[in-house]
């Protein structure tokens, strides 16, 4: 049989602020799969079914993910996937000053009487 694999996460060109990011797809069963963070390389198991799932933590910015299927044949089957990691942004939203704040309160303007002519 021919080497396999189906990448179903994380979709190519995700970009995400969430740190934790989920591999997981299908190979042929028995494959040994190694997933490559970067340059940093990660086993998989797969199940009975061909099918495995690797929690990985990213730090903030771009990522090349490459997944490598090896089956028992020999053969590898590569798949590869960009995710950027974009920051959180800060819970310290910036308060409008008080002279941008609406007054709640209106203003009363001086009305200025308007010349009556006299005849």
């Amino acid at each position: 049989s021919n080497g396999k694999l189906i990448l179903l996460t994380p979709e190519d060109e995700l970009v995400t602020q969430e740190k934790i990011t989920t591999i997981s797809g299908t190979t042929n069963p028995g494959s040994f799969v190694v997933v490559f963070i970067d340059d940093d390389p990660q086993t998989a198991l797969p199940n009975d079914e061909g099918k495995f799932t690797l929690e990985i933590e990213l730090g903030t910015g771009p990522h090349i993910i490459t997944v490598h299927a090896l089956d028992e044949n020999g053969e590898t089957v590569t798949e590869s996937r960009t995710i950027i990691v974009q920051p959180t942004p800060s819970s310290t939203t910036p308060e409008a000053t008080e002279s941008a704040k609406p007054s709640s309160t209106p203003t009363p303007t001086k009305k200025v009487p308007t010349p009556t002519k006299k005849p």
